[in-house]
């Protein structure tokens, strides 16, 4: 089968160093952050992307794929991996930015993001369908102890996200 991600010799993620040759660049900042995707299919399920933030100025390469369950060749993690890891960042940041404005000191903040997700269909065929995702956000530490409202907060914040979608 053919295989780009490994054939090509180079790493999953790496951070671009030829962006004007590429003709590619961040986005206008318009709200304090933005950041452009461009993606393309390669081989099978395998998906390669470049990615710019209008805060850094930075472009990086992505790599994605899926494993044997979707005929994938498991070069580099699975799509879904990196929408779990953005939800996760996300919300530590909220969690941050939360106890900065009160004032609670926070050390060694760690969250778990659990995501679940069902598929039944093809996607090769075009009749994958799914339902909606549930999530799982756990807090593993926050240091002082007085961390309730923190953790309440966190799951309100999900709550309230996942119904506007």
């Amino acid at each position: 089968m053919n295989n780009p991600l490994r054939d090509c010799g180079k790493p999953s993620f790496f951070k671009v160093t030829n962006t004007a040759a590429l003709g590619f660049a961040p986005p206008g900042n318009r709200r304090g952050q933005a950041v452009r995707a461009a993606v393309r299919a390669l081989a099978g399920m395998q998906k390669e992307a470049l990615v710019a933030s209008s805060l850094t100025g930075g472009v990086w390469r992505l790599a994605c794929d899926e494993g044997a369950y979707l005929n994938g060749s498991d070069e580099a993690p699975c799509p879904l991996a990196f929408l779990t890891t953005g939800l996760v960042a996300s919300y530590m940041e909220e969690v941050r930015a939360l106890a900065q404005r009160r004032r609670i000191e926070l050390r060694d903040v760690k969250l778990t993001q659990d995501n679940y997700y069902a598929i039944k269909g093809s996607a090769l065929k075009g009749a994958m369908r799914g339902p909606p995702a549930i999530s799982s956000l756990k807090r593993r530490s926050i240091h002082p102890p007085t961390t309730v409202p923190c953790r309440r907060w966190c799951s309100m914040r999900w709550r309230h996200r996942r119904s506007m979608g």
